[in-house]
């Protein structure tokens, strides 16, 4: 994020801080270098200086996408740690977690979802149950329930419920994140059904 005040020297603070200064008698000496008063503004604008940089730095906080010194703030204000997001990581992945709680949770369409999860990392085909309700048995459901049921192909990403299980056992999900956002946005009234493909 670019500074949104002006990056100024010293000197030029200094400057701009005599510029401000009536012309009379007692101020003849505020451009003149080595005098008390342009040593006296110098000093000053030291000062100004620094708040500036104060000020830059704390914008540039609010900016949660660049944001380093704000985060934790940003996290507590969304209600990070959740069920979803824990609040730990690199500030890559905590400024992500943070735009997705801010603005990508309020999402309905298909495509939506497959950009949330195009986001968060992964490759996901979304269709509803009533396009792939199929033939009975698989229909056997209904097409009242398959109306509010969607299916999620998680694409490239395989489930550790998938036979042989490998030794030692793992029952970590690598799609535990995709799983957790999805579940929370989604309707009461839709089911949603993972396909690992």
């Amino acid at each position: 994020m670019a500074n949104i005040t002006t990056n100024n020297t010293t000197e030029t603070q200094a400057n701009s801080l005599a510029d401000w200064m009536p012309n009379g008698v007692a101020y003849r000496a505020k451009k003149i270098a080595g005098t008390v008063m342009r040593s006296l503004l110098l000093g000053f604008a030291g000062t100004f200086l620094r708040g500036q940089e104060y000020v830059d730095a704390v914008a540039c906080g609010y900016d949660f996408t660049k944001s380093t010194e704000l985060l934790t703030e940003w996290e507590q204000a969304l209600g990070i740690p959740d069920g979803c997001f824990d609040g730990d990581g690199s500030d890559a992945e905590r400024q992500r977690d943070v735009l997705v709680k801010l603005g990508k949770m309020n999402i309905s369409t298909a495509i939506q979802y497959e950009e949330l999860a195009d986001f968060l990392g992964f490759d996901v085909t979304v269709e509803t149950g009533w396009a792939n309700r199929g033939d009975f048995p698989v229909g056997a459901a209904g097409d009242i329930e398959a109306k509010f049921t969607t299916i999620m192909f998680i694409n490239g990403v395989t489930s550790d419920s998938i036979f042989p299980v490998p030794f030692p056992w793992s029952f970590e999900n690598p799609a535990a994140l995709l799983q957790c956002v999805f579940d929370f946005i989604t309707p009461a009234n839709v089911a949603i059904e993972y396909r690992f493909t």
